[in-house]
């Protein structure tokens, strides 16, 4: 789909820009990581889109899925704590760089 105009995108389509944008800043965060594919899905239980995601480290790939706005839906056991960290402050980093985007926007 080629729309540009922001409101023309379903919803689910909105979902994932923004859960695509959230991976962009969990791999400026997170040294040496790549991601090896990505796997939309929707959780009809809460009704939101999920995208489980693999990311890839060296010799080892760790699964991770996260929710449109940036919630941690579930994680590899085996993926390393200061991975999550990496990914937290990505997400974190992301939202503090939209938030500072809009404010400056608004004060022109």
């Amino acid at each position: 789909m080629n729309n540009t105009n922001p409101e023309d995108k379903t919803t689910e389509e909105r979902q994932l820009n923004c859960i695509l944008e959230i991976i962009d800043c969990i791999l400026e965060e997170t040294p040496y990581a790549v991601v090896k594919q990505y796997d939309p899905y929707h959780c009809t239980l809460r009704d939101e889109l999920i995208v489980e995601f693999t990311l890839n480290r060296g010799t080892k790939d760790y699964k991770i899925a996260i929710n449109w706005y940036g919630v941690i839906d579930n994680y590899s056991k085996k993926i390393p704590k200061h991975m999550l960290v990496d990914i937290h402050n990505g997400i974190s980093n992301g939202y503090l760089k939209n938030i500072l985007k809009e404010l400056k926007e608004q004060n022109k």
